[in-house]
């Protein structure tokens, strides 16, 4: 989607970091924990109208019905329905004529990884 939205010249920048506390304004808030790890994908296209914003995530909702890239409305849908199971939040920022950013938190597990015993060969 940041691939479609941005102009010949347009740029897309991907962040990761760490955070203690969430910021306001998920779409879909995030299991509790007393970390997380961010991934965002910014990007500085035409932005999401405010009217579109709140369907972006709705199964089949599409605004590229009439362009040569033509979408499916099931990206989007894709990753709230993957993120919801998963006890991920969701974040969208947008401003029309600037950009949008997506950002996914994951919250981070408050005990080491289990080790599983290796039978065989691998």
């Amino acid at each position: 989607n940041a691939a479609d939205a941005i102009s010949a010249k347009g740029g897309i920048q991907l962040l990761a970091g760490r955070l203690v506390s969430l910021p306001p304004h998920l779409v879909l808030p995030p299991a509790a924990a007393a970390g997380y790890v961010f991934l965002a994908v910014r990007d500085d296209g035409a932005g999401i109208p405010p009217d579109i914003l709140p369907r972006i995530f709705e199964p089949f909702f599409t605004t590229k019905a009439f362009s040569s890239r033509r979408g499916t409305g099931l990206g989007l849908f894709t990753v709230y329905e993957f993120a919801r199971q998963m006890g991920h939040g969701l974040m969208v920022e947008s401003t029309p004529g600037k950009g949008s950013t997506f950002t996914i938190f994951l919250p981070v597990a408050d005990r080491e990884p289990a080790t599983l015993p290796v039978h065989g060969e691998i």
